[in-house]
């Protein structure tokens, strides 16, 4: 399969024709176009460069989908402190936002915004760190040359990945920090992404 999309992409190239690939194998979409047309349910989503998709998911839909393993979407509550925005979870922890991602909250009428961080955006600790989020290691998934480390962050799943050298174990507490030029932010009711205005 991966030599087959090698050699569609070579033929293309050589060609110099526009060519529609229809897949379902969101990996085929990112690998073989210039441009890709995400779909559901007979609409268009978005479309754009897979870079694009990828970077500035449009919707929730498209978050889910691009990327492998797929974008953790946490759904928080907006809260608002004498003017300074963060987001809270029912478990308890608090994710004070940038002014950046402020000004993206500040764009929605919900108080639902969803959180969404991909694998390589989230720092795990294994000690307490200042404004880290505490949650305790689910599941770890050794793949060779990266760890997928799924955390519990009281009801809500997180993905992280991690370099194979570093021992975790489930059930292990550990501490995540979002980086927070990276993370996106989702109306929860329109399930829209939030940009600055």
């Amino acid at each position: 399969r991966v030599q087959m999309r090698t050699e569609l992409k070579r033929f293309h190239q050589e060609l110099g024709a526009t060519v529609i690939y229809v897949t379902h194998d969101q990996l085929e979409a990112v690998t073989m176009a210039d441009k890709m047309a995400v779909m559901s349910g007979g609409n268009l989503q978005q479309y754009d460069s897979p870079k694009r998709v990828f970077d500035h998911p449009v919707n929730m839909f498209v978050a889910g989908f691009v990327g492998s393993p797929a974008m953790s979407l946490i759904p928080l509550q907006l809260d608002n402190v004498a003017g300074t925005l963060s987001l809270k979870s029912e478990a308890g922890w608090s994710l004070p936002l940038s002014e950046a991602n402020a000004a993206k909250a500040r764009n929605t009428s919900s108080r639902n915004v969803v959180l969404g961080a991909r694998h390589s955006t989230v720092r795990l600790h294994t000690q307490a760190q200042a404004g880290a989020i505490p949650g305790v290691t689910y599941t770890v998934e050794p793949t060779g040359d990266v760890t997928f480390v799924q955390i519990d962050l009281g009801g809500a799943i997180v993905i992280v990945s991690l370099d194979p050298n570093i021992e975790i174990r489930a059930d292990q507490p550990v501490w995540l920090e979002f980086d927070q030029e990276r993370i996106h932010l989702f109306d929860g009711e329109t399930e829209r992404a939030l940009r600055a205005s």
